[in-house]
């Protein structure tokens, strides 16, 4: 069976929603699907990469095509994407329409193609016209099932659409396993005892102030930062309170970022009490981040912040330490209860991998939102 998956990401981008579609393709082609993955043609994209599956590291397993888009005055590209990418779609005999743009889910179920749609938040009912296309989608015969990536979001959305009650599906976020450390790859700062990695974007709410508050305060420890914008990292260097244990590594492809992660002692998560994407959506509430599931897969110890949607992934002192958010003595203390206790780093890096093999894997997420389909 074909299966088509209509997304909205720049392919290849520095976003995480990229690194999930391009995933979530992979694994539904290991699942037997045909896929092709519809995405928006666009110029501003990374250049500097010809092979976007060894970019992303994934298998080259399914095809991408590029959809033409237009904006009127810089408005509503997503939406006319979305509207060709819909008819494109709609009019494939016998294929499943997965996807992410409301757009184009709405317009291939109206023209009666069976639509499985994946909701990461609340915004398509903050916005008007995406509110009414929603509306639209659910109510078509072929419409199969919503996929919302927590618990949390899908008591919310049922509290608006009870009627989705029996189509609703929780499928958090997930990782592939990863490689192994690449014997020539060595981590700045040997001389300190412990390295620190946080692997991820810096829009607010991520958490730098609380790694460079807590760097100040742990002298014998290393923080690595991967990521960031040029500007967020310019703004950094610019600082004048930045300490010298401090170490920015700027973008790294997303196949290579998990040697950060393999080769540092502890990896954090320092999410703040609100979260925000980089176009300023506030995603605290509903989060699944993809950051946690790619630390589990390391099986480094992970300290992340207590924050009530992820006690659905992470259980306290057994795939993780759990602290609040703002509180950096707390923090400090933690880093320093697995700097002494390497029993503890074990148990804790262990445990969060066997639950990544259990329940968290990209194609046992593929299987579990198809099932039955």
């Amino acid at each position: 069976m074909k299966l088509i998956y209509c997304a909205s990401s720049m392919i290849p981008s520095r976003t995480a929603n990229s690194i999930h579609v391009m995933r979530m393709c992979s694994s539904f082609a290991r699942q037997g699907f045909y896929v092709e993955l519809l995405v928006p043609e666009c110029k501003d994209i990374e250049t500097n990469f010809e092979n976007v599956f060894i970019y992303y590291g994934v298998e080259n397993n399914f095809t991408i095509r590029r959809i033409s888009r237009w904006s009127i005055a810089g408005k509503g590209i997503n939406f006319f994407y979305g509207i060709i990418a819909g008819i494109v779609a709609g009019f494939s005999k016998n294929s499943l329409i997965y996807g992410r743009n409301i757009t184009a889910c709405a317009v291939a179920s109206i023209l009666g193609s069976r639509v499985v749609f994946e909701a990461h938040g609340l915004d398509f009912y903050q916005r008007p016209l995406d509110k009414i296309l929603f509306k639209l989608m659910i109510k078509q015969k072929r419409f199969l099932r919503l996929i919302v990536i927590s618990k949390q979001l899908e008591l919310d959305i049922l509290e608006i659409f009870p009627s989705l009650s029996s189509k609703t599906l929780v499928a958090h976020d997930g990782a592939d396993f990863a490689g192994g450390v690449n014997e020539e790859f060595k981590l700045p700062g040997t001389e300190y005892h412990m390295h620190v990695g946080y692997v991820g974007h810096l829009y607010p709410g991520r958490g730098y102030e609380l790694i460079r508050d807590l760097a100040k305060k742990t002298s014998w420890a290393a923080f690595h930062i991967v990521g960031g914008t040029e500007e967020a990292l310019e703004d950094i260097r610019n600082a004048s309170n930045v300490p010298d244990n401090i170490y920015l590594h700027g973008f790294v492809p997303p196949a290579d970022a998990e040697q950060y992660r393999l080769s540092c002692d502890v990896l954090i998560a320092p999410y703040q009490k609100t979260v925000l994407t980089n176009s300023g959506l506030d995603t605290t509430r509903w989060m699944s981040p993809l950051k946690l599931f790619e630390y589990m897969a390391a099986g480094k110890p992970i300290i992340c912040s207590d924050i009530p949607v992820l006690r659905e992934i992470l259980e306290h002192n057994k795939t993780a330490l759990m602290v609040p958010p703002e509180d950096v003595s707390i923090w400090v203390k933690s880093l320093e209860q697995l700097k002494n206790d390497k029993e503890l780093c074990q148990k804790l890096g262990d445990n969060a991998k066997t639950l990544l093999q259990s329940d968290y894997t990209w194609d046992s997420r593929a299987q579990s939102v198809v099932e039955g389909l």
